[in-house]
This record gives structure tokens, C-alpha cells and sequence, in this order.
């Protein structure tokens, strides 16, 4: 179940309450409605709480519509046109930054550290290949003149 949409009535429940408990009257209203439809404990989003008491306690909406979310175990009701709120890491607290600087860092940092020795040694290997590779036959020439003249200018001297 990804989404589902329901339009509940307010009205009927709290009509039966004095004006004073309206609101909440609402909000249990809602809850009720919503175990009965889905079997399920239902939370209420803040958009939607918000909608219920912007008009104050003695004049909640008549009637009012809903998206129901499931996240894993957890279903959550809120208004239709709500934005969807996108889950956060967690900021690290200052214990658990100062476990970390005990413990050593933390995995991410260890996992870069890993890669970057990898690409190392593999640069390395590849710069080892090229010098134990048996030079081309220009290399050899321009290697060999050169010899020669270091041997001219040592007979010179």
C-alpha cells in the first residue's frame, strides 16, 4: 500500500460535544475513522493537526481530506496537498563525535582512506610496468648516442 485518499466527516462528532471540546472532539474523530477504515494505528501529521485547530477549538472543518502514507511499519495521515517531508541523517551529537575521535574515524572516512591507497598502489604498478618495459628501438638509438657522447667528452677531459 503506497497511498490511499480518504474524505472524512467531522461534522456528525462534534456536534455532540459542547463547543468548547470541538477540536478535540475532531482529532479523536479522525483517529477513530481511521482505525476502523485501515485496521491499523494511524498517526496524524502536523499539516493535518494544524488544519483541525487553525480555527480554534469551537469551529474545526466540517469534513476534510487525507493521504494516508505507509513507511515500513508505520502508516501516517496527512492533508492532500501537504508537502512530503524527506527523511534526514541524523547529525552527530558532540559524545558521539568525540567516540569517534577516540574509537578512530568513521566509516565513510575509512572507506575514502581505502580507495585512495588502492588508486595509489595501482599508479604505482603501472609506473613500475612502464620502467621494466623493454624500450623501443628510437629509445635505444638516442640511448646509444648518447653514450657516445659521454664518452667523447670523458676521452676530451
Amino acid at each position: 500500500m503506497a497511498e490511499k485518499i480518504f474524505t472524512i466527516p467531522l461534522r456528525k462528532e462534534w456536534l455532540k460535544v459542547p463547543k468548547y471540546r470541538r477540536a478535540k472532539k475532531a482529532i479523536s474523530a479522525l483517529n477513530i475513522y481511521l482505525k476502523k477504515h485501515l485496521k491499523k494505528e494511524v498517526r496524524i501529521g502536523k499539516y493535518l493537526n494544524s488544519k483541525v485547530w487553525a480555527r480554534g477549538n469551537e469551529n474545526p472543518p466540517g469534513k476534510i481530506k487525507v493521504r494516508i502514507e505507509e513507511d515500513k511499519d508505520n502508516l501516517t495521515a496527512e492533508l492532500i496537498n501537504a508537502p512530503r517531508e524527506v527523511k534526514k541523517e541524523k547529525k552527530k551529537g558532540r559524545l558521539e563525535q568525540l567516540k569517534e575521535k577516540v574509537v578512530g574515524e568513521s566509516k565513510e572516512k575509512k572507506e575514502q582512506k581505502e580507495l585512495s591507497k588502492e588508486l595509489g598502489k595501482e599508479l604505482q604498478r603501472e609506473e613500475e610496468m612502464k620502467r621494466h618495459e623493454a624500450p623501443k628501438k628510437e629509445d635505444k638509438e638516442t640511448m646509444g648516442r648518447e653514450r657516445l657522447v659521454a664518452r667523447k667528452e670523458d676521452i676530451k677531459k
